[in-house]
């Protein structure tokens, strides 16, 4: 109950005296507790003076404790200062880490369109190999349906070199004897 109390009394000072709020719990019991001790000195030194009997004792005692306020005013003018170059240290660490994890995301969606763009070549290159095994399949059937043909054709070509010369030595046969008939007819009659 006391810690929450100091608690308390620590964020009031903190408003009183136009402090930022505090950004990391590190940062807000160094304030706060730097603020509860000076504080409690100074009720420690008031508490003095109203019990105090002498009037001498009293003015140093109040002397002293308008040095304390003054010596108060510049720490927590102090911690003040502290507390915002802590802040801004703390913001621009968190900017930084922004950019890093910016420039994370950006290269990973770099390496994922690199991935991506991998895997479509690894697909063509697949499907261009695919394409070229059946294009040499296809070549070396024709290339069979070919030579097969040729095959035939060439067959053919000496069967019908052969036929034809067959016919040409029988044309010829036949013309030699037609001729010798012819031949003989006209030495007979002349």
């Amino acid at each position: 109950m006391e810690e929450y109390w100091k608690h308390g009394v620590a964020i009031q000072l903190l408003r009183q005296y136009n402090l930022p709020q505090p950004t990391t719990l590190g940062l807000a019991i160094h304030i706060v507790t730097q603020t509860i001790r000076n504080t409690m000195t100074i009720f420690e030194k008031i508490k003095a003076v109203f019990d105090g009997d002498s009037d001498a004792n009293s003015n140093n005692e109040v002397v002293n404790l308008e040095q304390s306020i003054s010596d108060l005013e510049s720490q927590i003018g102090a911690i003040k200062l502290e507390a915002a170059s802590k802040e801004e240290s703390l913001q621009d660490m968190i900017k930084a880490e922004k950019r890093k994890s910016q420039q994370y995301e950006s290269d990973l969606v770099s390496a994922e369109n690199k991935r991506s763009s991998i895997n479509h070549e690894l697909e063509n290159t697949r499907l261009g190999r695919q394409n070229a095994e059946t294009y040499v399949e296809q070549a070396e059937a024709s290339a069979r349906d070919l030579s097969g043909m040729a095959v035939t054709d060439r067959l053919w070509l000496d069967a019908e070199v052969s036929r034809r010369a067959l016919i040409i030595n029988e044309t010829s046969k036949k013309s030699k004897s037609d001729m010798a008939q012819i031949h003989r007819r006209g030495t007979a009659k002349w």
